[in-house]
């Protein structure tokens, strides 16, 4: 039982990784030609999108025609990566994984 669940979790994210991937990464390349995108912006957006494509796959596959699905599901990664976005700039979230990161590798050359 866990190896098909795990199989089926594989099937899909391979299934929708290319799309969220080509639409997420055109988000990001824009950011990068107005020079603001940063590496943890463009990693949360990669993740935010991929996740909420995960979570709505099934209902945006079961209510849409086969040549509609990428462009719904790009469009749902694009969409919840800027709602992502809204809150990450809101709350000065960036700041806080940044300093996290900076945090744990301070401690990972430590203990080196």
């Amino acid at each position: 039982m866990p190896e098909e669940s795990a199989k089926k979790i594989l099937e899909v994210l391979i299934k929708i990784s290319p799309i969220v991937f080509l639409s997420v990464g055109m988000k990001i390349a824009v950011q990068i030609k107005n020079k603001k995108a940063t590496i943890i912006g463009s990693l949360i957006s990669l993740f935010t999108g991929m996740g909420m494509a995960y979570l709505l796959n099934h209902y945006i596959e079961s209510n849409t025609s086969e040549w509609l699905y990428p462009i719904a599901l790009g469009g749902i990664a694009i969409l919840s990566d800027k709602i992502m976005e809204f809150f990450v700039f809101k709350f000065d979230v960036g700041v806080y994984i940044e300093k996290g990161l900076e945090m744990i590798l301070n401690k990972i050359k430590d203990s080196k």
